[in-house]
């Protein structure tokens, strides 16, 4: 099994902090959590990438099969293999694409990225998708209190089988379908 999230015009390089300066706007606020959560997980840091994420029992995952709850929680218990030294090679690179974020009032945004994770998992395949986001404001950040995504079926693997028997390809969902 292994994960994804985010497709790529930019690669972000520098580290972003997932507070946002006081004079930014929310949806600039929005794109920093979304950039740092990036760097997190190209860089092998579990508790950067997984920030953005609400663990509020109310907070969900849904995908394909299921909807959990607590997704901070969900997502760090079905990625950390792919942030240890034995299964670093497997986590693969993750680039996205802000394709909108729009408010829906003060507190709430809603978010549609694309992502892009290559070279992920034992076989490296590539997955893609499109992920819907809502964002609320928690403690004063911006927190990721529903995420459901749409992934395309996995390229590049050597056989079919192979891909059928993917878990989910991107890290928010992934133990929804353990």
């Amino acid at each position: 099994m292994f994960s994804a999230l985010l497709v790529a015009m930019a690669l972000f390089q520098a580290p972003l902090s997932s507070r946002s300066a006081p004079d930014s706007s929310p949806i600039q606020a929005i794109q920093h959590i979304l950039d740092d959560s990036v760097v997190g997980w190209n860089t092998g840091d579990l508790a950067r990438w997984a920030a953005p994420y609400s663990d509020a029992e109310s907070s969900i995952f849904s995908g394909a099969r299921d909807v959990l709850h607590r997704a901070r929680s969900v997502a760090v218990d079905a990625n950390r293999q792919y942030f240890t030294a034995a299964h670093a090679n497997e986590r693969g690179y993750l680039r996205y694409e802000t394709v909108e974020i729009n408010p829906l009032d003060a507190t709430h945004f809603l978010g549609f990225v694309r992502f892009e994770l290559v070279n992920a998992g034992v076989d490296h395949l590539r997955f893609s998708g499109v992920s819907s986001m809502l964002f609320a404001m928690e403690g004063g950040e911006w927190k990721i209190v529903m995420q459901h995504d749409s992934n395309e079926t996995p390229s590049e693997s050597p056989e079919p089988e192979i891909a059928a028997r993917r878990s989910s390809p991107t890290p928010w969902v992934m133990a929804a379908r353990r």
